[in-house]
């Protein structure tokens, strides 16, 4: 959202799916990895998201190590490929509840450990975005499939086995044992109201300038709303 609104798109988040980071640091306990120290050395696949290169040089920074005394790949979406094959001995870019669950269903032993958990200001990590004119010109649309996604996420929260029933119906690849592991990972990530956390998010607009990201510093007003969140007074 940040990034989108440097690059002057018309569009303002308006409710946290999941209001915590997800992208994680993984690797495998037979990796020999104990710390981030222990990755000096060592190749780390990346998703080739430019900001996640910020990521790793913050992570890096906290054990005394610069981003050039590891070697990084970029595999795109062939994150777990890569640790698997050996191509890699630590991924940047996995979500903790999707590519963390498939390896330890794998009966991979992986180490998983948040960004939030390594030095990276915590964010929001699945946001709804709006186009802030049309939000503007006819907020009630918006309004309705906010609370209809609060209702959702109680009923999925409150039925597991249903919501995997659902989804598995929705698309026949799925396989059912290891969307009930993903489902039973993500549920209690979900954000239960939609609040997104405007101070959270300064000091995440603060870091990214700091790494140069953004050539302005917006204020959290400026790319956020809760205010068509269910219960929320209409501005």
């Amino acid at each position: 959202m940040v990034l989108a609104d440097d690059k002057g798109l018309d569009v303002i988040a308006i409710g946290a799916i999941v209001n915590r980071p997800l992208t994680s640091m993984i690797w495998l306990k037979k990796s020999g990895v104990k710390g981030i120290a222990d990755l000096r050395g060592k190749t780390i696949a990346t998703a080739g998201i430019p900001y996640q290169d910020a990521y790793l040089k913050t992570i890096l920074a906290r054990a005394n190590l610069s981003p050039e005394s590891v070697k990084t790949v970029n595999v795109g979406f062939g994150l777990l490929p890569a640790i698997l094959s050996g191509q890699a001995d630590a991924m940047l870019g996995g979500f903790r509840n999707v590519e963390g669950v498939d390896l330890q269903a794998r009966g991979k032993d992986p180490v998983v450990t948040p960004v939030d958990q390594l030095g990276v200001p915590t964010y929001d990590e699945l946001v709804l975005a709006a186009n802030r004119t049309q939000l503007e010109e006819d907020p009630e649309p918006y309004r309705l499939f906010l609370a209809a996604l609060a209702r959702g996420t109680a009923a999925a929260v409150k039925s597991p086995a249903a919501t995997v029933d659902a989804l598995v119906a929705a698309n026949n690849d799925l396989d059912p044992k290891l969307t009930r592991a993903e489902v039973d990972a993500t549920l209690p990530l979900l954000s239960p109201d939609g609040q997104m956390n405007a101070p959270g998010w300064a000091d995440f607009i603060a870091w990214m300038s700091e790494n140069e990201l953004i050539s302005s510093q917006p204020a959290p007003s400026q790319v956020l709303s809760n205010a068509y969140l269910p219960g929320k007074i209409p501005e």
